[in-house]
């Protein structure tokens, strides 16, 4: 009877064995999942961090810009007109970071990408969404690390800051790499009897050669000053689209995420540890959606977890809301959007608190 308390080591040990026979690299790269958007973003990105490096050898000051959709608005503009003169040297403002759908886990792996190439911009621009922190998001850390093959590294970098499902979600795929790369042992013995291997992605080199110019806005869609809107466009711009956001998209079915909050507090912890001046903002939306929203989330996200995580006397990190300080320029897209003629105002009023900033160096 006593062999029997035996048998669970047992179970274990053939399955820790047969993990790290899968993890033989033909093995692997023959029964791995095909690589999604994502995957191929964080693959591809090195070219851009390298071509920055470049850039600032040669006496740019290189921006890096992170977020969702609301940051996109950068990549409409070619050069920006700002008020003042911010920066001793000619600026490089790098939007190919951003990614519409994007999320804590995305950004935190995109800036620690570029450390991997010995890359430290002069400022990083990094969005504060407070949706961002909805567990039942499409795009949240739970749906994105299904989604993302993730390295032992990064792995190990994100465990200290995660909780419940998400600590042992990690620690699973430390202990067993081949569950983190959807090994198929079926699929590997039909491709290694057929001499074949995963076929590489191209979405990322398709991506890439669509983003690798900024894309002006048409001068059509500009969108409309805050009480301008006709009474079709309110209802289909900001009132179909709020519940759309609500009902089926970044807020529905609202819960609180611990472990969005902790890859946020990981980023921060990272961009401190390696001494990169950043500015996190948080943009502004359409005042009936911002309500709407704050009845869902309660609101005041953004300045709780500044107080909580970043030190009034930090060296690296600044930040601002444009949720707490409105912009001047209130033209809207859409419930979720501002205008992209907004730019040149949040661009200059970002980059005058980048210039508090004691490390930040232009």
């Amino acid at each position: 009877m006593k062999k029997i308390y035996y048998y669970p080591l047992f179970i274990f040990l053939i399955v820790f064995l047969a993990d790290k026979i899968a993890c033989i690299p033909v093995l692997l790269e023959s029964g791995r999942r095909h690589y999604k958007a994502g995957q191929n973003i964080l693959l591809g990105i090195n070219p851009v961090w390298t071509a920055d490096k470049i850039k600032q050898e040669t006496g740019s000051t290189t921006v890096s810009v992170f977020g969702s959709s609301r940051s996109y608005l950068f990549h409409e503009w070619k050069e920006i007109p700002l008020k003042e003169n911010y920066f001793s040297k000619p600026i490089a403002i790098e939007t190919r970071s951003i990614v519409k759908a994007s999320d804590f886990l995305l950004n935190y792996l995109l800036i620690r990408s570029m450390g991997k190439v010995g890359y430290k911009p002069n400022l990083v621009v990094l969005e504060f969404s407070e949706e961002m922190l909805n567990e039942k998001s499409p795009f949240t850390f739970k749906s994105k690390s299904e989604e993302l093959i993730l390295n032992s590294d990064e792995l190990i970098s994100l465990f200290p800051y995660l909780e419940g499902e998400g600590k042992r979600n990690v620690l699973f795929k430390i202990l067993f790499p081949s569950y983190n790369y959807h090994f198929q042992p079926l699929l590997a013995i039909s491709n290694i009897s057929k001499g074949k291997k995963i076929e590489e992605e191209t979405l990322f080199v398709e991506m890439i050669a669509i983003m690798n110019e900024k894309q002006p806005f048409d001068p059509k869609n500009v969108g409309f000053p805050l009480n301008s809107f006709s009474p079709q466009d309110y209802q289909a711009r900001i009132i179909d689209y709020t519940n759309q956001l609500i009902q089926n998209d970044i807020l529905r079915n609202y819960s609180y995420s611990s472990n969005e909050e902790g890859v946020f507090h990981a980023t921060i912890d990272y961009l401190e540890k390696n001494n990169i001046p950043t500015v996190i903002w948080e943009p502004t939306v359409h005042p009936y959606f911002l309500e709407k929203r704050k009845q869902i989330t309660g609101g005041n996200h953004f300045q709780k977890l500044k107080e909580k995580y970043i030190s009034k006397a930090s060296g690296n990190v600044r930040t601002l809301s444009f949720v707490e300080d409105p912009l001047k320029c209130d033209i809207y897209v859409d419930a979720s959007h501002v205008s992209p003629v907004c730019i040149p105002e949040m661009a200059d009023r970002i980059f005058s608190v980048a210039k508090t900033i004691p490390n930040f160096k232009n």
